[in-house]
């Protein structure tokens, strides 16, 4: 009887252990795949059963939420645990790997040639350790302030020289204690759109140099080549106009060459925006003819904003008053400042409206030369070489020291700046 009875008692409680087992198994997930030192790791737990959780980051750090987040500020390899209930016996482990932190080029993707851009670094180093930097950009970058083209600056200055479809910066980033980093990015550089100096050669290519702060840059030849040699060029409605030996006159737009239905003429400038050019009678613009004369026109310019031309005798306002004896190809008038500037063979004028003589300059035979108004910079060749000459304030003229700008290969035939 006492036989049975202990049995009994053993089965009981047998039954009651097992009642008293819990049902709960621990497992969990995390994203991303591949996290690194910085960056929010997610932890999804998928236990099923449990009421309770204690998570080990490895990093001597915990948490009791049921499915933390949790960022690890260094790389390296953590053993992350879970465990449900306060029970060692449920439990999950799983190592994380940890990679390092790259730094990240903080740039746009487009710049534009010839404009300053600070490059920055976005490094993770949340204790402030130092950090050595080396940028490595191409022989087209300009460093502010450095030579050659690399830079130790933690945000170096840089202008590109000419535009580029790709061009590729190299970064290593070393913080103290930790192996270098290497990143790289490629930008876009786009063409100057502002100020720029054209010119053409006797072999028609045409060059282009951007204009900053009265300071070129580097040239770069565009891909058209005209179809005969530039006599002169102007800039008007937004492109820019190349007169050709032959008479014709062609446009520039976007670096591509296209024809004009203007022919046969002889001088081309520019009028408050407007193309002008001259036949051997006639003025004429896209509004159609403005001015007719009974002598022949050798060159069109502009007098207070109204078309003006030179003749074999002299130099005519549209009214046919006539404003100097003076007479040549390259003939500018720059009423502002109260000048005449005229170019025949290898001379070079500025006279004022007095007819007195207020400086005479050498160039290239039988070249034009240009006025950009704006500036009030009279652009010259002296046959590879472009000068220019400061002729002052708008309404006052003072005549400086010429200044080299370009030069080339071969010999430069017309040229003009575009605003």
């Amino acid at each position: 009887m006492r036989a049975k009875f202990s049995t009994y008692i053993l089965l009981l409680m047998s039954l009651i252990l097992m009642g008293c087992k819990k049902d709960i198994t621990v497992a969990f997930t995390y994203s991303p795949e591949h996290p690194r030192a910085g960056e929010t790791v997610s932890f999804v737990n998928t236990s099923t059963g449990g009421e309770s959780w204690l998570w080990m980051f490895g990093d001597n750090t915990a948490s009791s939420y049921r499915s933390p987040s949790h960022i690890f500020t260094a790389p390296g390899e953590y053993v992350v645990s879970v465990q449900a209930d306060a029970e060692a016996r449920y439990m999950a482990s799983q190592t994380i790997i940890i990679a390092d932190t790259m730094p990240v080029i903080d740039i746009a993707d487009t710049l534009e040639q010839m404009t300053s851009v600070t490059f920055k670094a976005l490094v993770f180093n949340p204790n402030n350790l130092t950090v050595n930097y080396l940028w490595q950009f191409s022989d087209n970058a300009s460093i502010v302030g450095t030579e050659g083209n690399t830079s130790t600056e933690a945000q170096p200055t840089v202008y590109f020289l000419n535009s580029s479809n790709k061009e590729t910066i190299t970064l290593t980033v070393t913080v103290s204690g930790q192996k270098p980093l290497t990143v790289t990015k490629d930008v876009i550089v786009l063409e100057h759109d502002g100020k720029a100096l054209y010119y053409s050669d006797i072999n028609r290519k045409l060059m282009r140099e951007p204009i900053v702060d009265n300071v070129t840059s580097m040239p770069y030849e565009l891909d058209d080549v005209l179809t005969d040699d530039a006599v002169q060029m102007c800039y008007a409605e937004n492109m820019l106009y190349v007169l050709l030996t032959s008479g014709n006159v062609v446009k520039i737009d976007n670096g591509i060459i296209a024809a004009t239905d203007i022919t046969n003429a002889l001088s081309i400038t520019a009028n408050e925006g407007l193309l002008l050019w001259a036949t051997a009678r006639g003025i004429y613009s896209s509004m159609g003819a403005l001015h007719s004369t009974s002598e022949d026109i050798i060159a069109v310019t502009t007098y207070f904003n109204q078309p003006a031309y030179a003749t074999a005798s002299g130099i005519y306002t549209a009214t046919n008053t006539q404003l100097s004896t003076l007479s040549g190809k390259g003939t500018i008038i720059d009423a502002m400042r109260s000048i005449i500037i005229v170019a025949n063979g290898e001379q070079m004028q500025i006279v004022d409206f007095k007819g007195n003589t207020l400086a005479e300059i050498v160039i290239a035979d039988g070249t034009l030369p240009y006025l950009d108004r704006s500036e009030g910079m009279l652009y010259y060749i002296t046959g590879k070489d472009i000068e220019r000459l400061p002729l002052g304030m708008p309404t006052r003229v003072q005549i400086g020291e010429p200044q080299h700008i370009a030069n080339h290969d071969n010999t430069i035939t017309a040229i003009a700046v575009t605003e």
